[in-house]
């Protein structure tokens, strides 16, 4: 039986508290989700990076990957650099199957989550 692992790739940031936020977010997602395993990495600026989640998750008996970039458009960290650090990872475990899923920006619930997001600025 395949087991699946989720890791959700931010950009990382030099404010630590920035990093931790996102990190308790994701152990957030974790606790809610069907997944086997779901780790959070930081793309760069910060630990843990994409290698070290993809040892994380071989490391808890993996074999399927999903790596979920934290991001809203396709620019050059989507189309080349996430690519690369997880081929990069990946070419250390060949048995493990890797995918990429599409940043976040043009899923169809983003412009309720703007909405919200608008309204909830408003006075009642």
């Amino acid at each position: 039986m395949t087991k699946l692992a989720v890791i959700v790739v931010d950009h990382g940031s030099k404010l630590q508290e920035s990093n931790r936020l996102f990190e308790s977010f994701i152990e957030e997602f974790a606790d809610e989700s069907p997944y086997d395993i779901v780790e959070s990495a930081h793309m760069e600026l910060a630990q843990p990076d994409i290698a070290s989640a993809f040892q994380q998750c071989v490391e808890q008996g993996a074999d399927e990957i999903v790596v979920v970039p934290y991001f809203f458009m396709p620019g050059k960290h989507i189309q080349k650099d996430i690519p690369r650090l997880t081929e990069e990872a990946r070419a250390r475990h060949p048995h493990v199957s890797v995918r990429i899923a599409p940043p976040l920006g043009r899923h169809p619930l983003m412009k309720t989550i703007l909405s919200d997001q608008v309204n909830s600025t408003r006075q009642p």
